[in-house]
């Protein structure tokens, strides 16, 4: 299994995440609890990185995490974060920026 996947899924089952207001919007829009979002993360086998193209990143870009997974009732749900230190005297915290049903091509 992916390093940084096992990083996430430790960090999400320890209580460092977060979600961004756009994240939780899209739950919400879709009829998904954050539960379900967490569900499918820590069911998940494989992990997607990719480089930021936010127009908002200023400087280094950052790696951004998808994950297309599915929660404990069978819903294939799709979700982006990042891993970010908050400040030097925290650990790692991985912070949601989308979470929506996942459209499946399967």
């Amino acid at each position: 299994m992916d390093t940084n996947l096992v990083k996430i899924k430790r960090m999400v089952r320890a209580g460092n995440y977060d979600f961004t207001l756009k994240a939780d919007l899209e739950c919400r829009a879709d009829g998904l609890t954050q539960d379900d979002v967490i569900e499918s993360i820590l069911t998940a086998q494989f992990l997607r990185a990719k480089n930021s193209t936010s127009a908002w990143r200023q400087g280094r870009r950052e790696k951004v995490f998808i994950i297309d997974s599915f929660n404990f009732e069978g819903t294939a749900i799709y979700s982006k974060g990042v891993i970010r230190k908050l400040n030097d005297h925290e650990s790692d915290f991985y912070i949601l920026i989308s979470g929506k049903r996942s459209v499946r091509s399967d």
